[in-house]
């Protein structure tokens, strides 16, 4: 009879180690992230491309719709929350502030940069749009 060297798996293979695949496995996220970083020029003329062929009633519905849930937040959730916003204008003035004047997609994206700055160990003190 012969002597298996592997006691315990049947492949013959050792079991992986859960922190290499845990590693692995955040290795292709933070691989797709920096992908997307390395073409921004290229998906930035992509949606400027897109953003220039929409007709203004379709920008304006787009502003509409981003808007809503902001409304929604300052009318019913905000009044409810002590005020924690680290910057002025605050963070959902500033989303408003910046749809308007930049349109949807690019007042989308000044927004989320703006929210994801406001935390405890960001900046704060006065932040306009742009």
């Amino acid at each position: 009879m012969k002597a298996s060297s592997s006691i315990g798996t049947s492949s013959g293979k050792r079991p992986r180690h859960p922190r290499r695949a845990a590693r692995n496995r955040f290795s292709s996220v933070y691989a797709f992230f920096g992908s997307v970083w390395k073409y921004r020029q290229v998906i930035a003329r992509l949606f400027s491309s897109i953003y220039a062929s929409l007709g203004k009633g379709l920008k304006r519905v787009l502003s509409f719709v981003l808007l809503l849930p902001i409304y929604f937040y300052r009318l019913c959730i905000s009044p409810l929350t002590p005020p924690s916003c680290r910057f002025t204008p605050t963070c959902s003035a500033y989303a408003i502030e910046a749809i308007k004047k930049h349109g949807p997609f690019k007042g989308l994206y000044l927004t989320v940069r703006r929210i994801l700055r406001c935390h405890p160990w960001g900046g704060s003190g006065y932040d306009p749009v742009p």
